[in-house]
């Protein structure tokens, strides 16, 4: 009799019905009211009746909800980013000593770095830091305490009142670090290879015997601008002298 009037019950209760339905059967069975079959039996009609709730609950959800719509990103925050990827990958810190921070804080002590290798140390103000390295003042303060920590910088605060403060001190005490700025302040170096220029050579009488002067023609131009070259042997002061002496004249005979 009461599994008979329980299971139309638990087939028309609602969701919140069915904790207690579920109390009710348990009961029964402990005064002995139903037998254990018939309260297993209950009991799955009880778990069907859940499932079926929370499968319509999900249901619905998919259905009823719209996606998010992700936020657009704003030119200010859109310049930030790219002002902070740019610094943190200007190679103002060796590869290991970069391993320790995130890209924030690689682009607020890239900053700090640029200032050290122009000035010998850094006394900008931690605002000024953030914005050139597009980032928050919490993460540029980060990155100075653990390079402090780290043994990288030392820092000097200038307290003046409890209100008032000048910019700190920031000097770079890394060996390591220091040694890396200073390669990258003479530059690279780039190997070249000259252009393959066509010159025609016509030998000339040499002024003295063991001096050579040669007439050097390069090819597209006029013969008007050929240069004439001297070549002297070892031979005193003197006689030097009247070999450049010769030379002038004939190069002013020459322009005339």
């Amino acid at each position: 009799m009461f599994v008979a009037q329980l299971e139309p019950a638990i087939s028309r209760a609602p969701a919140r019905s069915l904790d207690e339905l579920a109390k009710a059967v348990w009961k029964a069975l402990a005064s002995g009211i139903i037998e254990e079959k018939a309260a297993e039996q209950l009991a799955t009609a009880i778990e069907a009746r859940r499932a079926a709730f929370q499968a319509s609950r999900e249901g619905e959800g998919r259905g009823s909800i719209k996606p998010r719509p992700r936020a657009a990103t704003r030119p200010q925050k859109a310049a930030g980013i790219a002002r902070r990827r740019r610094q943190a990958a200007s190679g103002a810190m060796p590869p290991e000593i970069a391993a320790h921070f995130s890209t924030g804080e690689q682009a607020a002590l890239a900053v700090i770095a640029q200032e050290v290798r122009r000035n010998g140390r850094c006394a900008m103000f931690m605002d000024k830091v953030a914005a050139l390295a597009g980032v928050s003042r919490t993460t540029a303060r980060n990155a100075i305490r653990k390079a402090v920590k780290l043994g990288l910088l030392h820092l000097q605060e200038r307290r003046i009142r409890w209100w008032r403060n000048l910019s700190n001190i920031i000097t770079l005490i890394s060996p390591s670090w220091r040694r890396w700025l200073c390669l990258s302040r003479r530059g690279g170096c780039k190997n070249s290879t000259g252009t393959n220029t066509p010159i025609s050579r016509e030998a000339k009488r040499p002024a003295f015997p063991g001096d050579s002067t040669r007439f050097v023609h390069v090819v597209g131009f006029p013969r008007s601008h050929a240069k004439v070259t001297l070549t002297l042997s070892d031979r005193s002061v003197n006689e030097r002298k009247q070999v450049l002496t010769r030379k002038s004249k004939r190069e002013s005979e020459f322009n005339f």
